[in-house]
């Protein structure tokens, strides 16, 4: 038998924490030389890399992508689609398997911006989605009665709908049917050399140009 004294004695002063994974990717390595571990100090602006879904929130998602980095995806960085925004916290389950591309990267910080639909493009591609005659997902921040609409288009990019710019026929309540936090479309009219505010349109005329030129 062996007294409670020499069981003590018996365990390790430290404990080592080894990384493990069991994705397909890694087990088909075999002998071959095993893929660096994504860290802070290795990961760069544009690349892409898998995730997996830690928690949802109705502005982000988060996401592990090794044992000591997690990273963000902005909900406005998930899809362009406005019905896949509206169902952002349902579209994603905890565990579940995302690819993304790096956006941001603050070492310092250890802050990770990420975005799963600048991961569609192939790696290496510039991502530049805000740009004058596009139309882009926005959501709704505020609303000036009688003055315009203030939309979030990215995590820190904003823009303006002015009341003239909200339909192509006068309406004598042009703000009626949009509220705060409401996913919309929006036309980049112009972008100041600032770029705060962000020039926006949700003019028919607008949008049904830009998509027949997008068409096209």
């Amino acid at each position: 038998p062996v007294s409670v004294g020499e069981e003590s004695q018996q365990q390790p002063d430290s404990t080592e924490l080894v990384e493990l994974s069991m994705r397909p990717s890694l087990l088909r390595l075999g002998d071959q030389p095993a893929r660096p571990t994504v860290t802070f100090q290795n990961i760069q602006q544009g690349q892409h890399v898998v995730g997996y879904v830690h928690l949802i929130t109705p502005d982000a998602l988060w996401v592990h992508i090794g044992q000591s980095i997690r990273g963000r995806v902005f909900v406005l960085d998930s899809s362009d689609d406005i019905e896949d925004l509206r169902l952002f916290q349902t579209r994603f389950k905890a565990g579940q398997a995302v690819k993304m591309e790096v956006l941001h990267v603050d070492p310092a910080r250890q802050q990770l911006d990420l975005s799963i639909k600048a991961a569609l493009k192939p790696e290496g591609e510039p991502y530049d989605p805000i740009k004058e005659g596009a139309i882009v997902p926005g959501r709704i921040i505020s609303i000036a009665p009688g003055r315009s609409i203030n939309v979030q288009l990215r995590s820190h990019t904003y823009g303006q709908i002015v009341l003239t710019e909200i339909d192509d026929v006068y309406q004598p309540k042009p703000l009626e049917g949009f509220a705060e936090r409401q996913f919309i479309n929006c036309f980049i009219v112009s972008i100041p050399q600032d770029k705060h505010p962000i020039e926006l349109s949700t003019r028919k005329s607008r949008l049904g140009e830009a998509k027949h030129a997008q068409l096209n």
